[in-house]
């Protein structure tokens, strides 16, 4: 008994571990549900209706994060330099849920007003401006969620964050198939409205979820003191200015990013159509390879997010705090780990890529393209990693920027080489784009911790 006691002790003093142990769990479970969630509604709504779905999401993900992109960020590296300071760690995280709020009302208020030209000019389908207004419904809750989650982060309770990533998942599913078996009928010229309406339903759950535990984790924390009432305002203020002089400068370069991959979304169908595929053929196979076969070889990603979300707050205690050593040694165990995973994992999708496509869809044509994709894996796997270092060190610029050189490397793929190829010049485009901004974040983080 006392050596499992020592275990469980060493294991409290490793955030790090316990916190990745919790989110990888929570990572795999998610992703298995979503494995399940994806193969219904595939086999549900069809692979045009979820390549409709996948059009719309950059819509969402570039609002969410207008609201919220450098602000996780910036939560969680003020509450991890400040974490023995409960208080200011809270007046933090309120703070960015202040500025969540307000970037929230500008952004769904652009959206909402602009619905009908995002539909058609962007995403070239007018059926889309209905999806879009509903989508603008959920933006606000997964700001927050955003903002809670980088208050976890912070303080390294990942406990938290991976139970809210499974409660959105199982609601999700649940949501889909109430509205679907209730409504279905009613949304049959339209079926990608109920994967819509599912995903707001699940962070309208999640919300409500994540809300009780913050009140739980401030009530536990704040006093009664006068002083510190009489200064809550003061304290605020400062908090807000703080996060805003960091977070506006991530919110941009997210915004750009998402931005440009939003554009790159967009024009994948359409230049599939140059290419000489009808409209319909092509929004089906960007369904099947952004719905199907990219969600396959990104699954083992689930443990290397889970050690990159925990590894920031980390690297920037031990960045502020001149600790070299340390710097070195865990970015060595990690970058090591990394490219090892993805190795293994190359050689696994590369084998049986065509038997998982065809087991779980029941599509060869996705069983191919997971076998194409399996390449990408150590060069995307480090890349999450080496980009969550930089963010720790606070080379949070050098970032966007090998980011950005990376979605252009796509785009101009997309533009110039898929027209005469096909969806093969995409994937070489693909393949050289994480190549190179595996090699600029290597260069990167080597230039900071020698």
């Amino acid at each position: 008994m006392n050596i499992i006691r020592k275990r469980i002790s060493s294991l409290q003093n490793k955030p790090i571990i316990t916190g990745a142990f919790f989110l990888t769990a929570s990572g795999i479970i998610c992703r298995l549900l979503g494995f399940l969630y994806r193969i219904f509604l595939s086999n549900t709504i069809g692979a045009k209706e979820l390549g409709i779905f996948q059009l719309v999401m950059p819509v969402f993900i570039l609002g969410v994060s207008v609201c919220s992109g450098g602000i996780q960020i910036a939560v969680s590296r003020f509450v991890a330099e400040n974490i023995k300071n409960k208080d200011e760690c809270i007046n933090i995280f309120k703070a960015g849920i202040v500025l969540c709020l307000f970037l929230s009302i500008l952004s769904c208020g652009f959206i909402f007003l602009f619905s009908n030209q995002i539909a058609t000019y962007c995403i070239g389908s007018d059926k889309c401006a209905s999806l879009i207004r509903l989508l603008c419904l959920a933006i606000p809750m997964a700001a927050f969620h955003s903002c809670v989650f980088g208050y976890y982060f912070g303080i390294s309770r990942a406990g938290i964050p991976a139970v809210a990533e499974i409660v959105e998942q199982l609601s999700k599913m649940i949501a889909f198939g109430i509205v679907f078996y209730v409504f279905g009928n009613n949304f049959c010229a339209n079926k990608a409205v109920v994967a819509v309406i599912s995903l707001v339903l699940s962070e309208f759950v999640n919300t409500l979820f994540l809300c009780h535990m913050i009140i739980k984790e401030c009530r536990c924390i704040s006093t009664d003191d006068t002083t510190s009432n009489n200064s809550f305002k003061n304290s605020l203020k400062n908090s807000i200015a703080k996060i805003f002089k960091v977070s506006y400068i991530l919110t941009l370069n997210k915004v750009m990013l998402n931005t440009f991959q939003s554009v790159e979304a967009f024009l994948f169908p359409i230049m599939l159509f140059k290419y000489g595929l009808s409209k319909s053929e092509a929004i089906e196979m960007y369904g099947v390879f952004s719905g199907m076969a990219l969600p396959i070889v990104m699954f083992p990603s689930s443990v290397i997010t889970s050690v990159s979300l925990l590894l920031m707050p980390k690297i920037a205690r031990d960045n502020s705090g001149q600790k070299k050593s340390s710097l070195n040694k865990t970015t060595q165990s990690v970058t090591t780990a990394t490219a090892f995973c993805g190795i293994m994992c190359t050689l696994f999708f590369f084998l049986l890529g065509n038997p998982i496509g065809h087991f779980l869809f029941k599509n060869s044509i996705a069983g191919s393209y997971i076998v194409t994709l399996s390449w990408l894996c150590p060069f995307l796997y480090l890349s999450i990693t080496l980009g969550s270092i930089l963010h720790g060190l606070g080379k949070t610029t050098e970032a966007f920027l090998h980011n950005m050189a990376s979605v252009i490397i796509r785009i101009c793929f997309l533009v110039f080489v898929v027209p005469q190829t096909g969806i093969t010049g995409y994937y070489w485009g693909t393949l050289l784009s994480y190549i190179v901004i595996t090699l600029l974040h290597y260069n990167g983080v080597r230039k900071e911790i020698q």
